[in-house]
């Protein structure tokens, strides 16, 4: 459990920062090492059944990070409580852990962007 934590940590603080090019993150970005606790299940469905039951949260998007790792949002109709949660598989055995889940009394607890405006790409494949 603990190098998934590690895993998590790092996904959640570190991943916007550093593309797949590896290249290091602005000199204003800094790392911090926080303590976190996971709920972690062995699938999918039981961890959307909890999500569901305990806030009326359905899955509304999933983003496929890596071959092993996964990470799906979760929203209530009215978009006041948001869950993330990230699957990761290793050596052959996949945890579905909550690594976040929060309320937004404005109903911002999901929105998803209907216009957005991507960057240019650069000869070598980074963005602008």
């Amino acid at each position: 459990m603990k190098p998934f934590l590690n895993f998590v940590i790092a996904a959640i603080l570190g991943g916007f920062f550093v593309s797949v090019h590896a290249i290091e993150p602005p000199d204003d970005v800094q790392p911090r090492v926080v303590q976190i606790k996971l709920y972690c299940v062995p699938t999918m469905s039981r961890m959307a059944e909890i999500i569901s039951d305990t806030w009326g949260e359905s899955g509304v998007a999933v983003m496929e990070m890596s071959a092993r790792t996964t990470i799906a949002i979760f929203t209530n109709e009215d978009h006041t409580s948001t869950s993330v949660v990230v699957s990761r598989t290793e050596k052959n055995q996949t945890e579905h852990c909550l690594a976040w889940s929060g309320t937004s009394p404005d109903g911002f607890g999901f929105v998803v962007n209907p216009q957005p405006i991507f960057p240019e790409k650069k000869p070598d494949g980074t963005e602008t």
